[in-house]
């Protein structure tokens, strides 16, 4: 990379800056709309769980960028889905 473009959302100004690398981050806002009300979000909507990534629902987990106290990494997003996945796996053996 040598060049960048940003392009400034409120005022659609536009930036060119020179660059040798970059991070992109996409959105500062989870995207949690349609399950408010079904599980306790925090203020600024991310969805509440424990270490399991359990709600207070059973059998409903969260995990990665929508999750109250995400890193909003891809890492560590990666590793909340392996964790959500094991537990979910665990509860429906349990539950059957």
């Amino acid at each position: 990379m040598e060049r960048i473009k940003l392009l400034q959302y409120k005022d659609r100004t536009e930036f060119r800056e020179r660059s040798l690398r970059g991070f992109i981050a996409v959105g500062t806002s989870p995207d949690t709309e349609y399950i408010k009300g079904i599980v306790p979000v925090d203020e600024s909507g991310y969805i509440i769980t424990n270490e399991k990534m359990e709600t207070v629902i059973p059998g409903v987990l969260a995990a990665g960028d929508i999750r109250h106290n995400s890193a909003r990494q891809a890492i560590t997003a990666a590793g909340d889905g392996a964790t959500a996945a094991i537990y979910a796996q665990k509860y429906l053996t349990e539950s059957i």
